[in-house]
């Protein structure tokens, strides 16, 4: 009797929790984890309507659909508006994306956050959107990549030959002068190997 009861009870356990959350549960789990997240967060269901905001996403949103949002920001200078109309076309299909977009704000350049939305797993109608503010990164970015090609044109125009190879003897890296003592351009010797 007692030991048909206890198999009867864990095959009931089992089979609630093999079920799919539903919406509530779902939001709960979402509520619980975004509460605490560093940057806005907020999920849309099928119509774009925000059915929930973490704290710093309400106050990003102010009270407007993200697309609003991003249409009000999106720095036109910087094509702006392409990437609303991106994330545009992702929700309305329920497809995930990511997107470094620019939005204007106080200052005179943009700031630029990745915005990545997804449908929630266990409700494929919501979408669960993120922001980071990506803006010192990419300034970091922007200065090293000025500083190597500054680095790139200081070699190329050296009055000697200059060039880097890998462990393989391949060149990686071939300047101008070098390239003319050999009687070659430098992109035909780039990943030819020393003996070739």
């Amino acid at each position: 009797g007692a030991s048909v009861l206890w198999i009867v009870a864990v095959a009931l356990i089992s089979s609630v929790l093999s079920q799919p959350p539903t919406a509530r549960q779902s939001l709960e789990a979402i509520t619980a984890i975004f509460d605490s997240a560093p940057g806005p967060r907020f999920v849309t269901d099928e119509e774009g309507a925000v059915v929930y905001a973490n704290p710093s996403g309400a106050d990003w949103l102010d009270g407007v659909t993200p697309l609003d949002r991003f249409a009000a920001l999106a720095a036109p200078e910087y094509d702006g508006e392409e990437f609303v109309a991106r994330l545009g076309l992702a929700a309305g299909a329920g497809l995930s994306d990511q997107v470094e977009i620019p939005l204007s704000g106080e200052m005179p350049e943009p700031d630029w956050f990745q915005v990545l939305i997804r449908p929630l797993e266990s409700l494929p109608n919501f979408l669960v959107w993120s922001l980071e503010d990506i803006t010192a990164r990419k300034a970091i970015n922007d200065i090293l990549s000025r500083e190597r090609q500054d680095l790139a044109d200081f070699l190329d125009f050296m009055p000697t030959g200059v060039y880097s190879v890998d462990v393989d003897g391949a060149f990686h890296y071939v300047n101008q002068r070098f390239a003319e003592w050999l009687g070659r351009s430098a992109e035909e010797l780039v990943n030819l190997s020393l003996d070739d």
